[in-house]
């Protein structure tokens, strides 16, 4: 709603406030805003001409229009939901929280698409690991179906609230047929569709040096490794694991006995991922068992042929002659230079033998820990994983964690995901999952949080799938259940020990849950409308805060667009009789906003809040526009930087 004529007049140019939009940015705002800084000749209007675009990028024309190129019914649909701004809101739910005050994990109940692009400007180049576990395409139904409508709409029909026409939906409309049958001429594309806009979204979440790790099965292997290639590019692909998720059994299968699934491991950016590597197992430890002077401070050593055993890739510099005990000389190409092998040979790291032929080996004392840094050597992961958790593990731990049989059908082990939490080197990266199933990305976080001393936070997004149970109708219920009976199970005092350091674990999460947007949003008035008709609907929106907003909710959504992210710490100042404020800060970042909800602000007011909140100018200060007589908002916007409502 603009600012009236008197209140323009008022305000000095340089104290205007800003207005916060009823609707955040589209989620790929930012990649156009860049290409119009980049090419600034292909901006018309203040909008980017792609015709411009391209002839400005590639003056030359396309020499080769026969190219390959990766398509399905329904493309084009699934990217225009990217350009469609988010329409909701995430609103706390302290009561299906735990410890919310004093944690940083965060647990979302709501559809994934919508909910990442409410994420994006708190999160975007955050994520340092995604695990995916999407729903397999198996020829039934899936929860995600082909409907590009607005996110939230499909959400509440998802979720049973509505039906297509909007309608409350009765309990006979809960019985859905199948519509992703293998008869069905979208029977990939639907899928494909779904997880598009989803990858795209994912890549932006993550850090520079982030990895993406998506399980599949043998349905859609083929397809998703296409989708994340067009997503990442191809340079981006660092791997596809085969992971041996049972043994055993399977003697009724026609053809194969399928023992086995698959990871997709990406990057962001290849180049900005560190080497990945493995703490070393029991099994490799104990190979060290030499012992010699070095032994207290670089443990057992093995011994390791110095000879390079790949001649038909040679090295310069890795060729000379080396002497042996009884004076004759081998000369062969090594796996070091001249110099290193000097070095490890005056300070006794190296030994010679004699092979059953007679000849002279080579070998070179390899310890358990670094020569250089003195850390644990680590190991090179394998893209054959036979040696984690099955699912049957998965199954065993989820109903340890319930104490029942679970409702919920092949859980993955906790074993899979903390080896690929071993893979990203930040002990205390954020880690996201928007197929959150039963929660064993959060159990797995924490588990490692707890083996290795790191703050790894997790961030869970989950639809509330119906389930057959009592005690957890959902699926994003039984999500929060497990997380918070593992926590309770778990924490300092109760049957494990506090840790060392002092540092307690984080024992809590934050849940949200999607809603609609507590900002009003303008609807353009009917052709035809009535000069009385035009002027009520602009009386509705003298107040730009929905009928039936509540305070918690308005304050959660102005955080997470101003980039404090879910897990803001939140505190209540009451400046005056019926004058509260509160200061949101946000985590591990220097940033932070205050609110003003208050109806009413006259100067005497933004006084004493300026006084008792110390605002300055790098203060970000928020209240509704109609609270705001023209002398308090421009002594407000003097003192700090000011956004109205």
């Amino acid at each position: 709603m603009p600012d009236s004529p008197s209140r323009n007049s008022a305000r000095a140019a340089d104290t205007r406030p800003d207005r916060v939009e009823p609707r955040p940015p589209a989620p790929l705002a930012a990649r156009r805003a860049t290409l119009m800084r980049l090419f600034p000749e292909a901006v018309v209007e203040g909008e980017l001409d792609w015709d411009r675009l391209k002839a400005a990028a590639a003056p030359e024309g396309d020499p080769s229009p026969d190219r390959y190129a990766f398509t399905w019914a329904g493309k084009r649909q699934a990217v225009r939901t990217l350009h469609e701004p988010a329409v909701g809101a995430l609103v706390p739910q302290p009561e299906q929280s735990r410890c919310f005050d004093d944690t940083e994990h965060s647990v979302v109940e709501g559809e994934n698409l919508e909910v990442l692009k409410l994420l994006q400007p708190s999160y975007a180049g955050q994520a340092g690991l995604i695990y995916l576990d999407p729903p397999y395409n198996t020829g039934s139904d899936f929860v995600y179906p082909d409907d590009f409508g607005m996110p939230l709409e499909r959400y509440r029909r998802l979720t049973g609230q509505t039906d297509a026409g909007g309608r409350i939906r009765t309990s006979a409309d809960l019985d859905r047929p199948a519509r992703n049958s293998t008869r069905s001429g979208g029977y990939h594309s639907a899928w494909l569709s779904m997880l598009y806009p989803r990858l795209i979204l994912a890549r932006q979440l993550l850090r520079e040096d982030g990895l993406l790790c998506v399980s599949i099965d043998d349905h859609e292997v083929h397809h998703l490794r296409l989708l994340l290639n067009e997503v990442f590019g191809e340079d981006n692909f660092l791997g596809q694991v085969v992971w041996q998720r049972h043994a055993g059994g399977g003697n009724d299968s026609r053809y194969f006995a399928v023992d086995h699934e698959y990871v997709l491991v990406y990057a962001r950016e290849r180049d900005a991922v560190p080497r990945l590597r493995l703490p070393l197992t029991e099994a490799d430890r104990a190979g060290f068992t030499g012992r010699d002077e070095h032994f207290e401070h670089l443990g057992g050593f093995k011994t390791k042929t110095l000879r390079r055993l790949r001649p038909d890739d040679p090295r310069p510099g890795l060729r000379y002659p080396i002497q042996t005990p009884d004076g004759s000389e081998i000369e062969d190409e090594w796996k070091w230079e001249e110099g290193r092998f000097r070095r490890a040979f005056e300070e006794g790291r190296i030994r010679f033998r004699r092979d059953l032929s007679g000849r002279w080996q080579v070998e070179y004392k390899l310890y358990e820990r670094s020569e250089e840094t003195g850390e644990a050597r680590a190991r090179v992961p394998r893209s054959l994983a036979t040696d984690l958790e099955r699912n049957a593990d998965g199954r065993r731990q989820l109903r340890e964690a319930l104490g029942e049989e679970p409702p919920f059908p092949n859980p993955k082990p906790v074993g899979l995901i903390r080896h690929f939490l071993r893979l990203c080197p930040d002990p205390d990266a954020l880690v996201m999952d928007f197929f959150a199933g039963s929660g064993t990305t959060a159990q797995a976080v924490m588990e490692q949080n707890r083996e290795d001393g790191g703050r790894r936070r997790f961030l869970l997004v989950q639809l509330p799938e119906p389930l057959d149970h009592p005690e957890f109708p959902t699926l994003a219920a039984l999500c929060r259940e497990r997380l918070a009976r593992v926590q309770q199970r778990t924490a300092p005092g109760t049957h494990t020990p506090a840790p060392a350091d002092g540092v307690l674990p984080d024992a809590g999460f934050r849940a949200y849950r999607l809603v609609g947007s507590h900002l009003r949003r303008w609807e353009a008035p009917a052709s035809g409308i009535s000069a009385a008709g035009y002027l009520q609907q602009l009386s509705l929106f003298e107040d730009p805060l929905v009928e039936g907003w509540s305070e918690v909710g308005v304050l959660a959504e102005l955080a997470l667009r101003e980039g404090l992210g879910l897990c803001a710490r939140w505190e209540r100042r009451e400046i005056a009789s019926n004058l509260i404020a509160w200061r949101i800060s946000a985590c591990r970042k220097s940033r932070s906003l205050v609110a003003c909800l208050a109806p009413e602000l006259r100067p005497h007011h933004v006084r004493a809040l300026v006084a008792a909140l110390a605002l300055g100018s790098r203060d970000h200060c928020v209240c509704r526009d109609s609270a705001l007589n023209d002398p308090a908002a421009t002594a407000l916007a003097r003192a700090c930087r000011l956004t109205t409502l």
